[in-house]
């Protein structure tokens, strides 16, 4: 756009308006065309767009009516440019001050032409009649939608209220006035909320297969293959962000003049109580995934392992059809930590080795954490404040003190159960059915190529222990330590791929600096071997 052109601008607000906007086009292609033979300028190939974005709020200066703003603060757009537009209103519904600039950063170089009423708004004149009769359009525009936001409030309100008693079937009242879209499992054509025939299905089916540990790029690449999109396509984000709709709980949150409002049960229920907990805790906490590589990595993908430097998350790499243990912070270069490169069986062998043992040994007993009951009773006690005043409200006029506690209570709940949604799970371990599960296990690890073996010991790994801390000593000398469930600890230190005996206090009972390594190994011969060090090969335990 290094010449002056004609461009065109267009603010759809609604659905209905994006349906019948084929016509709207057809008649503005002409428009474009007549203003390109009169003024001799070329038509942008490009036209800007901008739905749902509101221009009383100007949200659409984030969208396609921004970047237009750019392009002639930069000179994209050439001086000497028209902006074509149905009507001013479609560039702002401001206030007036906010329009006036807005209508002048424009106009400083570009013409304004209007569809509506075949009118031209001349960059290079400066027509005080012109600038007033467009502050005017404006300042109607804005009065209009200050009206209509009311009257939508108003009628959102008023559902709100109302909307445990507009059921039908069972089913809640479609509220479509400031509240945002449905989500896409639901069906609302009819006026109700529904769940939709087809997609409710695919979102019950999202949740099982994350909960089963599907990654997310496995899941994506199946539901491509399986289920039609309801967009263009199945997406990673999409999917990563699944469990953060309040909707799978059946509940509706709504916004208005700074009030929070909960629907509880406003849509049917995706899932049950329990399941969705389950997801929730897999999503915020991990689960037994296969790597997108197909392989199963016992240690990582299940959050539990960290590197003893920088507490970062250590991951696996995979060259030459060997699986190695790294710190990603490291491998990444988000900070100064030197890392390390360890072979994944040499861990994957002491975890098999000593943490059995450690789950049959008896420790300090778990004490369990009762936040979520804490909340629930809080939340609880809260809606009997709310129903009690809700009731007096009908009965006589409350003071506005009163109407404004109602809604400070109301808040506190919808804070209270967003900590309830967040809140981690805790559950206090089987001690006894984890020991009974490790007493079947082999001692030997499972190749890679028995994966379904391996995703069973890797769930009980992940059920055993609250973390893996794996620190680099020294060259080829690593310290693993594992925290049990259980309250018990164990520690092992791998030296040139061989196992000491472990330890059972976070306090070693020997000198780090001063121990273990082979009598004929090629390096440190001359380092004194502490007597009370037992070292095996990994390959003896594999």
């Amino acid at each position: 756009m290094n010449q002056p052109c004609i461009i065109s601008y267009s603010r759809i607000s609604t659905v209905k308006q994006l349906q019948g906007s084929g016509l709207a086009m057809q008649q503005e292609q002409a428009v474009l065309a007549n203003l390109s033979d009169k003024y001799n300028l070329p038509i942008n190939e490009e036209s800007f767009t901008d739905v749902g974005r509101s221009a009383y709020h100007g949200k659409h200066l984030d969208g396609e009516l921004g970047k237009i703003f750019g392009l002639i603060e930069t000179g994209a757009i050439a001086e000497g440019s028209i902006l074509c537009v149905y009507n001013l209103d479609r560039l702002s519904r401001q206030g007036i001050k906010k329009a006036q600039a807005q209508l002048l950063r424009i106009l400083d170089t570009v013409s304004i032409y209007t569809i509506s009423d075949s009118k031209m708004y001349l960059y290079n004149e400066d027509n005080l009649a012109d600038l007033v009769l467009a502050l005017v359009y404006a300042s109607r525009a804005n009065e209009e939608s200050k009206t209509k936001s009311a009257r939508t409030t108003n009628a959102a309100l008023r559902a709100i209220n109302s909307y445990e008693n507009d059921k039908r079937d069972g089913f809640s009242k479609a509220i479509t006035a400031v509240c945002g879209s449905h989500p896409f499992y639901f069906d609302i054509t009819n006026g109700y909320v529904k769940p939709h025939s087809y997609y409710f299905e695919v979102a019950q089916f999202i949740i099982h297969e994350l909960i089963a540990g599907t990654n997310i790029r496995q899941l994506v690449d199946k539901l491509n293959a399986t289920y039609k999109p309801h967009l263009n396509k199945w997406t990673d984000y999409a999917i990563r962000n699944f469990h953060k709709q309040d909707a799978l709980t059946g509940n509706k949150t709504i916004t208005l003049n700074g009030t929070t409002h909960v629907l509880e049960g406003y849509y049917p229920r995706v899932v049950s109580e329990e399941v969705y907990q389950r997801f929730l805790h897999t999503r915020n906490h991990g689960t037994t995934r296969t790597s997108s590589s197909g392989r199963v990595n016992l240690i990582t993908g299940i959050g539990i392992a960290r590197c003893g430097s920088c507490g970062s998350a250590v991951g696996a790499s995979h060259v030459d059809g060997k699986t190695r243990l790294i710190c990603i912070s490291s491998k990444q270069r988000r900070n100064d930590c030197k890392g390390f490169y360890v072979m994944a069986h040499f861990l994957e062998a002491a975890t098999l080795k000593l943490v059995a043992d450690g789950i049959a040994q008896a420790a300090s007993p778990i004490v369990e954490n009762n936040s979520m009951s804490l909340i629930k009773a809080d939340i609880k006690k809260k809606e009997s404040q709310l129903a009690m005043l809700v009731e007096k409200s009908m009965q006589m006029d409350l003071p506005m003190v009163m109407l404004t506690k109602m809604n400070e209570i109301e808040s506190e709940i919808k804070e209270l159960s967003k900590k309830l949604i967040i809140s981690p799970i805790t559950v206090t371990p089987d001690i006894e059915a984890l020991t009974n599960q490790w007493s079947h296990m082999s001692t030997a690890l499972p190749p890679m190529e028995q994966k379904d073996e391996r995703k069973k010991l890797k769930e009980l790994i992940k059920k055993s222990l609250t973390k893996i801390v794996l620190t680099k000593v020294a060259w080829s000398h690593y310290r693993f330590e594992f925290h049990l469930v259980n309250g018990n600890y164990r520690s092992v230190e791998c030296i040139e791929g061989k196992l000491t005996t472990p330890h059972f206090s976070e306090t070693p009972s020997f000198d780090i600096g001063a121990h273990t390594i082979p009598a004929n190994s090629s390096w440190g011969k001359n380092i004194r071997k502490p007597v009370n060090i037992v070292i095996e090969e990994v390959t003896d335990i594999l």
